[in-house]
């Protein structure tokens, strides 16, 4: 009996989402709920697929341009989930665009720790594509705002943007020049007890910027305005964002803007979260635009009578048309955020705790990702930083790199070292053996796979407790693989 394959889609119109049957031919969908046809894109894994490992899909999630698998794994006996993000297949063919997929991951990976962002773990490729494993966070703002009917308690909307402010500070003291440019509802997730989160670097700017895409929404319809969109503005610039919430500088120039610009798009999230609605309403991009770049904000007493007239202040200072004069920066807007918390409450706001992150693991995932992103200079700082702890994974992650980079022999030396430590470590097998492969030293694989059924024997009396049997059970695997690529040869 063939096992049922189904995909999760969402209309574009009524926001529904159902489980359809997967066919690799048809990307289009008739709605259950409101008769709306939509077209969806074309997807690499259904539910249950393992995507890695024994990393099962149970949920997809697509935008304008991404594609978001959500995975559970069975983790020392507990479920975890994970988020894998990669690009719609049609946006693998544009190098631009494939470029700035590896530079959020670039971003992502490096960035450190910090609980007002979600953590990337890696980068690794399936199906020859990039995909970013993240965290897994439960909610967003967008969805919370609807589930709440858009009223949400004025305390909590300045706990939200004070958390949203320290997050993109973080971010700030390690990437200087770093720009978001797509801040919105969606991208600020949010964890079950409310912590915000910051997500989605796909057009930040902070290393040498790329040419925009040759791909535009070249109508003048805006029937899914929560979506990053490419598109192009009256004069024929590019215009890449999202329409409600796009600053006057990206229409501009997209290329020469700068954190006051996402000063500027926070404001409008900010101005959404306490008003309840939108400080402008387009129907067409042009409409959209033409809002951003030249209409005053409604007064938010309008909407929400409560309103303190600090908090008004605040909000259009951030949604001052000229760059001069709105807040500069997320510094000062999270410093005036609190004293109006203060003051309003007379609660003092936490400081925010400092935290030294110092894992070695986490050097090695970076390394490693790197790597897969071509980005080998950096990749080998982090494989060295690692090595500052002499362990079996360390000289394995730089083995991997290197051998990445196509230096076998120097590759060699540390995967030695790797196996010289832990005997039997399979990763270091898989790569030991691949390396040879690559090397066409067949002999030195038949050694190396004569001398592993030898050590097996010898593992054969480990004790039968879980993690023996784990590792017998990986080491079996790595003898598969070996006896495979002596089989290629033949």
């Amino acid at each position: 009996m063939t096992e049922k394959r189904e995909i999760i889609v969402q209309c574009n119109s009524c926001k529904e989402r159902m489980i359809i049957p997967a066919n690799n031919s048809v990307f289009k969908c008739h709605c259950i709920y409101c008769n709306h046809i939509f077209s969806f894109p074309q997807l690499d894994f259904v539910l249950g697929d393992n995507l890695r490992g024994d990393a099962k899909v149970i949920d997809i999630y697509y935008g304008g341009m991404g594609i978001v698998y959500i995975c559970e794994s069975l983790i020392d006996g507990m479920v975890e989930k994970t988020a894998f993000k990669t690009l719609r297949n049609k946006y693998f063919a544009n190098k631009e665009i494939l470029e700035r997929f590896k530079r959020e991951a670039q971003i992502w990976v490096e960035l450190t720790v910090h609980e007002n962002i979600v953590q990337a773990y890696y980068v690794d490729s399936f199906h020859s594509k990039p995909y970013i494993s993240l965290e897994y966070v439960e909610n967003n703002l967008r969805n919370y705002l609807a589930e709440k009917d858009f009223c949400l308690d004025l305390k909590e909307c300045l706990l939200f943007a004070i958390q949203f402010c320290r997050g993109m500070n973080h971010v700030h003291k390690q990437f200087p020049d770093f720009v978001h440019r797509d801040i919105k509802p969606a991208n600020c997730l949010l964890t079950t007890d409310n912590k915000l989160k910051i997500a989605d670097f796909g057009l930040s700017k902070v290393f040498d910027d790329i040419p925009g895409s040759s791909e535009f929404f070249n109508d003048d319809k805006a029937d899914n305005t929560v979506e990053t969109q490419h598109f192009k503005t009256r004069k024929g610039k590019t215009c890449i964002g999202t329409l409600p919430y796009i600053s006057p500088q990206q229409i501009k120039d997209f290329s020469l803007t700068s954190e006051v610009s996402d000063v500027y798009s926070f404001g409008i999230v900010l101005y959404e979260m306490i008003a309840g609605t939108l400080p402008f309403r387009g129907k067409t991009h042009s409409e959209w635009l033409n809002h951003q770049m030249n209409s005053q904000p409604v007064k938010m007493k309008f909407y929400r009578s409560d309103v303190p007239l600090s908090v008004e202040s605040l909000v259009l200072k951030c949604l001052e048309k000229k760059a001069s004069e709105r807040i500069q920066n997320f510094h000062q807007l999270e410093e005036q955020l609190n004293k109006i918390y203060e003051d309003l409450f007379h609660i003092e706001v936490l400081h925010e705790q400092e935290k030294e992150e110092t894992s070695v693991l986490q050097d090695q995932l970076r390394a490693l990702s790197l790597a897969e992103l071509g980005k080998f200079k950096e990749a080998l700082l982090y494989a060295d930083k690692a090595l500052a702890v002499e362990w079996d994974q360390a000289f394995h992650t730089k083995g991997k790199v290197l051998r990445m980079m196509g230096k076998y022999e120097e590759a060699l030396k540390y995967i030695d070292k790797a196996l010289e430590l832990t005997p039997g470590f399979n990763w270091a097998m898989h790569e030991k053996a691949f390396i040879l492969y690559k090397m066409k030293k067949i002999a030195a694989l038949k050694e190396f796979h004569e001398k592993c059924l030898e050590e097996k024997q010898g593992l054969s009396k480990l004790a039968e407790d879980p993690e023996s049997k784990a590792f017998l059970e990986n080491y079996n695997k790595s003898l598969d693989y070996i006896k495979k690529l002596l089989q290629y040869q033949e």
